[in-house]
Order: C-alpha cells, then structure tokens, then sequence
C-alpha cells in the first residue's frame, strides 16, 4: 500500500525537479548551439580572408603561398584539415593535416573564381567529437552545479514535507485508535492545521454514528433473537465446507438437540449426507425432506437461502402428520384391498412415470390364472379370493426386489421390473412363477389348482412402455390359446 508522504514527493519531484533537470538540459544543449555556431562563423571568416590569396596562388601558380595559406587555416582551432584544390592542374595544390588519426566530421568548402571562372576550391575539415568534449568539458562544471542545486532543494523540500505530513496523519492515527477504544474527549481535537481540525471533527461525528448505529443493531438482534427463538419453525444455519449446523433456534434445538449434539462424531454420516443434499442444486426450496438425526426421524418442508459462500440458512416447518396421511390416502388409492398388491391405478402411475424417464429400460410380464373361473363356480367367491390371495403373495416372493406386483383385476396380474436386464433371468422369473402358481392351494381342507399363461414384453425404452400392457396382453393370450406357460411378444409370429 502506497504512503501518502511518499506520493506527495514523488509529485514534487516529477512537477519540478524533473522539469528544472530537463530545462538544464536544455539550456546545455543551446550553449552548445551557440558555441559551435560561433566556432563556425569564425572559420567562415577566416576563408573569407584567405580567399584573395588562395586565388592568387593558384592563379600565379604559386605553391608556397597556397601552402601559407592552408597552414593559417589549419592554425584554427579543432580544424583537422585544409585543402587548396585547383582546377588548373586538376590536383591538390595545397594541403595540411594535423592529426591524420581523427576522423572530420564536417567541413566548409569555397569556390575561387576569377572572372567568372572557376579556377579552384578552399576546403576545411572540423573535428567535431573534439569540439563536442571540450564543450562538455567546459560545461560539465556548470551542469554539475545546477543539479546538486535542485538535488538538494528536492531533498530538503521533501523532507519538509514529510515532516509535515507525518505528525499530523500520526496524531489522527492516534486519535482514531484512542476514539475505537473509547477514549473520546468531550470535545473535537484542535490541530494547527484547519484541515486535520476538521478531520478529527469529522472522526467524532462518525464515531457518535456508529455508536447510535451499534445500539440499535443490538437492539435489533435481541429483537430477532427473541422472535427467531419464539418461533414454532426450525431455523438453523450449516456450513457447507464442514458439513455441521452451526446455528440454530430453540425450536430445532427441542426437537433435534444442541448444535454440539447435532454436530457429534455419532451422528457425522447421517448429518453430513443430509446437509450435502440440502446444499445442492438439485434440492429446491420448499422440497419436503425426512431428517433423521439423533434418533429424531420426521419429515420437514424445508426453505433455504445462500447467507454466504459456505452458510446457508434454512427453516423448516415440520410435515410429518401430512406426510403420513398421504402415504395412507395413497396406500388406500393404489394398493389393491383384497391381495395387497398395486391396483390398476398404480400401474397407470408406474408407466407413467418410466415414460419420464429417458434412459429406463422396463420389463413387463403379464399374467392371466387359468382354471379360477371354475374355483369360483364350483367353491364359491370366497375360495376365489383365498387363490387371488395366495397367488399374489407367491408373485410377491418370487419377484422378490426385481420387480413389483400389480392386480389389473379379476385374475389379471401384472409384474414390471427395471433392474432385470438379462432375457434368462427374465425367463427363469417365468419359470419360478408358473411353479408357484401351480402349486394346490388349500382351502378348507380342499386343494385348488391353478396355472399361469404369461406375456412378456422385454427391455422396453421410455418411448415404448406405453405400448407394453397391449404387447405382453397379446402374448399372454397366444400363450394361453397354444397352452404355453410363457411366451415372449418379440417371438410372436407376424401376422
């Protein structure tokens, strides 16, 4: 995190010392300009001067004055060369290198004319590297001074400035620090400075608020306590990362124990299968929920809304007597009274449901008693009843958990399966009811006999259960007619 004396600085410095160092620069830079100027209308002058003898060595062809002339030009200074070339002779006339090492890097160069004839050219070549270090040289000691100047104002104005800054933002640290732990002065700090004046009036100000707002958010949560406590719903919080309740109101604390208690090793597995349900996005608010924790078992319709990134708060209003009652209107509305077997209606609702179900594969087995209508004839309804008993009870232990056992009516039962997915252990289900249906029945000393005719539709997909009563009734009837026990509709002959 950045200081607030350390940004003031850093303003300082770039709004004046950078600026003076680059106006320094510059000015070095000018003065340079300006000497090297200078130093070239000097050689300029003294071409100008040479020019009438340059001419006339040339045009009198006279080499030693030429050779003059080029030695008075390279007697100037940083001038690294002179030449006197004439057309005449179409060959240097004259010439002077002092240092033939150092490399020119510019030059002046002067045409000699003689009644409109050219006759030769005077050129000079400068040393401008040389002429650049002895400026700088020159200058250096300028420069130097000028930035230890700035150097030294940019440092002590920002120790000043620091000094400044620090006391005062130290005295409101303070200030604040004694005001949190309730050292207040009756009345607001003064300062030198109206500004820090103002800022601790301003803290006083904030601290009366946040005292007014603390009472009433008191006050508020002993109210909300209070009603949280009163009310006749569970109310509780649970962490999703750890699994546990971690508040919770009386109501839930009467019915299912303390949050420790909850939250005890012992009840660990239960606890966190049931918080890791409630917590996931397949469980919807207002979805009914059976809670089984410290031996409490009852069912709650529970509400539940995000609090935090790992609490959830919930309620729940208990609906264990609804529950109930609908399981015993429902027992009534689809369990057959006379065997105990699903009804008809309860068949319905099971195809209904698998056709909602994309990837179920069900297996249907119808089955029709052959001989019942002469049971009922000859012994009279009652031992017609005592066979549809006993019939549905051995279907129920032959089906065991594989399949369920539904009555259409009459002696029309009708067995659906979703777990058998091999066509042999369908066929030996077949086999094992055909068996137990055939054994006698005793009824008042009487043995009744019974066979079964059976239908079966195999595998059928979501699209198709709806079709499998039609299917497995046609089949059970072929086996009936041809006196088979069972028959498969997918190895019915086409018509």
């Amino acid at each position: 995190m950045k200081r607030f004396s350390n940004y003031i600085v850093t303003l300082y410095l770039l709004s004046t010392t950078v600026p003076l160092v680059l106006l320094l620069l510059l000015v070095s830079y000018l003065k340079y300009q300006e000497q090297q100027q200078l130093h070239t209308d000097r050689i300029k002058d003294a071409i100008n001067l040479h020019k009438k003898s340059a001419t006339q060595a040339i045009y009198a062809n006279d080499r030693a004055m030429g050779k003059a002339v080029v030695n008075n030009l390279s007697a100037i200074d940083y001038v690294a060369s002179a030449t006197l070339f004439s057309t005449y002779s179409q060959d240097i006339f004259a010439r002077t290198r002092l240092d033939s090492n150092v490399e020119s890097s510019s030059g002046m160069a002067l045409d000699l004319m003689v009644d409109g004839e050219h006759i030769g050219t005077l050129s000079i070549q400068r040393t401008d590297a040389l002429f650049l270090q002895d400026a700088v040289s020159s200058n250096v000691l300028y420069v130097l001074s000028a930035l230890g100047v700035i150097i030294l104002a940019s440092i002590v104005f920002s120790r000043a400035i620091i000094r400044a800054l620090k006391q005062p933002f130290y005295e409101a640290q303070r200030y604040g620090y004694l005001s949190i732990k309730g050292h207040t002065a009756p009345t607001a700090r003064l300062h030198q400075f109206e500004e820090f004046s103002q800022l601790f009036a301003s803290m006083d100000r904030l601290q009366d608020r946040m005292l007014d707002s603390l009472n009433t958010a008191k006050a508020a949560r002993n109210q909300y306590q209070t009603t949280y406590n009163l009310t006749q719903v569970c109310l509780f919080v649970i962490n999703t990362q750890d699994k546990t309740v971690t508040r919770a109101n009386q109501k839930f604390i009467n019915v299912f124990g303390s949050c420790e208690v909850v939250n005890a090793v012992g009840n660990k597995q239960k606890r966190e299968q049931l918080l890791r349900l409630i917590a996931s996005n397949e469980f919807k608010s207002g979805d009914t929920l059976k809670i089984d924790l410290n031996t409490k078992s009852r069912y709650y319709k529970i509400n539940k809304v995000d609090i935090s990134d790992h609490s959830i708060e919930c309620s729940g209003l208990e609906v264990t007597r609804l529950v109930n009652t609908q399981k015993r209107l429902e027992k009534k509305v689809l369990l057959d009274p006379l065997t105990g077997a699903y009804n008809r209606t309860g068949f319905r609702q099971k195809i209904s449901e698998l056709a909602k179900q994309p990837e179920s594969n069900s297996t249907v087995l119808m089955i029709d008693l052959n001989g019942f209508k002469s049971i009922n004839d000859t012994y009279g309804h009652a031992a017609g009843d005592h066979t549809l008993c006993h019939v549905a009870s051995r279907l129920k232990t032959a089906a065991g958990d594989s399949a369920s056992v539904y009555r259409l009516g009459g002696d029309e039962f009708v067995l659906v399966s979703e777990s058998l997915i091999n066509k042999k252990q369908i066929q030996q289900l077949a086999i094992n009811i055909a068996n137990s249906i055939e054994k006698p029945t005793n009824f008042k000393g009487t043995a009744l006999n019974v066979s079964a005719s059976i239908g079966i539709v195999y595998q059928q997909s979501a699209a198709q259960i709806k079709d499998s009563t039609t299917l497995a009734d046609k089949a059970m009837y072929y086996a009936k007619y041809h006196q088979f026990r069972f028959v498969f509709a997918d190895e019915l002959p086409s018509a």
